[in-house]
């Protein structure tokens, strides 16, 4: 797979420009062309990070992979994180595992995406991706280390789709996860954006590499 490097503020100036260029409207004028269910996508993050008060959980990056099912959903898949630790106020650099899992690996229950309009609008409103899992509210259970406990994390959360991507086929495409977006109407109704871990709020910031093996197009009107 092709890795695309890229400076934060390069992801930031990308996405600001593409603002323009995204139209207002309703959740169900972002979808997949019919003609691209059944394409299949593979994904690869930069480092990201879990943010809860104090305790925090951050991973080298993370893989995963799977279909179009329909025109406003993808998956199910799984997510496996990397090279992750995890620290709180007062130490940090504790490797750091999902139950079960080997050691600094992270993997989740089964996810699938939906496509919507992110809220609230930025510009003139963005396309996006709801993650959540397919069953429940449970992504992943954290075992305890020396820096932070035991915890389940769960709820859904959601990433804007790079602008200039949108209305055109494309076979990569980012996807910039974090904690802006407060909701997210898709076809299967409005639903609010937030994980929970280590008992409180908590936020995951990455940038999601996706690369489709065919042209693939989000429509918009």
């Amino acid at each position: 797979m092709k890795v695309i490097r890229l400076a934060g503020l390069a992801i930031v100036a990308v996405l600001a420009v593409g603002l323009a260029a995204v139209s207002t409207s309703s959740a169900a004028s972002y979808l997949f062309r019919a003609t691209n269910v059944g394409n299949t996508f593979s994904g690869l993050s930069l480092a990201g990070t879990l943010k809860a008060g104090t305790d925090v959980v951050t991973c080298k990056d993370d893989v995963n992979a799977g279909t179009i099912a329909n025109v406003h959903l993808i998956g199910p898949f799984d997510i496996k994180f990397t090279g992750c630790t995890s620290s709180n106020s007062t130490q940090g650099g504790c490797p750091v595992n999902s139950e079960g899992a080997e050691p600094e690996e992270i993997l989740t229950r089964t996810v699938h995406a939906l496509l919507g309009l992110v809220l609230p609008l930025t510009g003139l409103g963005l396309g996006g991706l709801l993650v959540l899992p397919t069953s429940g509210k449970l992504f992943v259970a954290l075992a305890a280390n020396e820096c932070t406990p035991t915890t389940l994390v769960t709820g859904t959360t959601a990433g804007l789709l790079e602008s200039p991507q949108l209305g055109t086929l494309v076979t990569e495409a980012l996807v910039l996860f974090n904690n802006s977006i407060k909701e997210i109407d898709t076809l299967a109704g409005l639903t609010n954006v937030g994980l929970s871990a280590f008992g409180e709020a908590a936020a995951l910031v990455t940038v999601e590499h996706l690369t489709f093996n065919q042209g693939t197009e989000v429509e918009v009107p």
